[in-house]
């Protein structure tokens, strides 16, 4: 008798558990508007793409924080890949240099952010909304 009433006591939690889960992962899901999506800005030409208004995430690799900017001027823009500019992490102390590596002869140079000895401690992103992103346009037929 013991044996049947573990299991029935086992056989409710479990199930007890799963409606729990599943009416949990019902409201999971992208806020109204959608999730923002970021493109990675790696190369010059990234940077060069940026216009007044866009907004860009920078993301520390130290104190696992993301920042959002939004660009003033392309200007503004190509002093976050301007050789040997520094970025400071508004969240800690994190200095980051710009590096371009690739000749610039070559076509694509690639931008990284590096701490004093020379590993990648930041990366920059641009913020895309759903309605400016056109990954997920659907054609009508």
């Amino acid at each position: 008798m013991d044996n049947i009433m573990n299991k029935k006591i086992v056989s409710g939690l479990v199930a007890l558990f799963l409606a729990t889960f599943s009416l949990n992962s019902a409201f999971a899901g992208p806020p109204p508007g959608g999730w923002n999506k970021l493109a990675t800005l790696s190369s010059v030409e990234d940077f060069q793409g940026l216009k007044s208004g866009d907004k860009i995430a920078q993301v520390c690799k130290m104190c696992d924080s993301i920042s959002i900017t939004e660009v003033q001027s392309n200007e503004q823009a190509m002093q976050f890949c301007k050789e040997g500019s520094k970025l400071d992490c508004p969240s800690c102390d994190n200095v980051a240099k710009v590096v371009r590596v690739g000749p610039p002869s070559k076509g694509t140079q690639n931008v990284r952010f590096v701490d004093d000895h020379g590993n990648t401690c930041m990366i920059m992103a641009k913020v895309e909304t759903e309605k400016s992103s056109k990954m997920h346009e659907h054609k009508k037929h």
